[in-house]
Parts: structure tokens; sequence; C-alpha cells
């Protein structure tokens, strides 16, 4: 699950950020860029700051977090910043898409038994 922090610019940059990332998952420099395909020189630069990130890298990047491409857009400063609940919303969705089609029917049916019980219990209104 992506934090929602995650999804707002950091005040020291994606810099600051992205080794955040790899410090969370114990990942040298070296594995994201084997784990993105891109040169080990690319993300020392980004790091750096001696290089912004592009569309390709950006989503290079994101899919060796296994976040989603807008993730990393956002702290990139290509994309604007969202509100929370529009980024839980999209992490939803990217979720979802990823799960095979029986999956998916699974997890709506779960869904729908959790809105009957929240809505019994008065914490959801009908």
């Amino acid at each position: 699950m992506v934090p929602y922090s995650c999804l707002m610019e950091t005040k020291n940059g994606f810099s600051e950020w992205l080794l955040q990332e790899l410090e969370k998952r114990e990942w040298s420099q070296s594995k994201l860029a084997k784990m993105a395909n891109i040169k080990k020189s690319t993300i020392s630069r980004i790091i750096r700051g001696e290089r912004g990130v592009g569309k390709s890298v950006g989503k290079a990047i994101a899919g060796a977090l296994n976040y989603p491409p807008e993730v990393v857009f956002r702290m990139a400063n290509i994309l604007d910043p969202v509100p929370e609940k529009t980024a839980q919303s999209e992490e939803l969705n990217y979720l979802f898409a990823k799960l095979p089609d029986d999956e998916k029917e699974d997890l709506l049916d779960y869904l729908h038994i959790k809105l009957t019980m929240l809505e019994r219990s008065g914490k959801v209104k009908n």
C-alpha cells in the first residue's frame, strides 16, 4: 500500500523521497537501476539533483517500486498533488486493475458484504 504522504511532494524533494524508498526496501541504487531496467548513473544523477525525472524513467522507477506511475510523477513534480480521497481512489484503481478477473469478483463481493455490515452497525448510512 502506498502511504498517502508519498502522494504529496516532500520538503526535501524527489531525491530525498527516493532515498527513503530505497532505505525502506534495503535496496541500493544499483538494485533500483536493475529492477527499473535503467542505468545506475541515471539513478545517481537523479539523487544528486543533476537530472530530472522524465516520463519513461518515472514509469520505470514506479514499476520497480510497485507504485502507480502517478505517485512517482507527483513526487517529481510532473503532476500536481491530489487530495487524500482521490489518492486513495487512484491507489484502489491501480491495485484492482492488477488483480485477475476472478479475484476482482471476489473483492467486489467482499466489499458488498463489508458495506452491508457497516450499514447494519450504523457506521455508514444507506
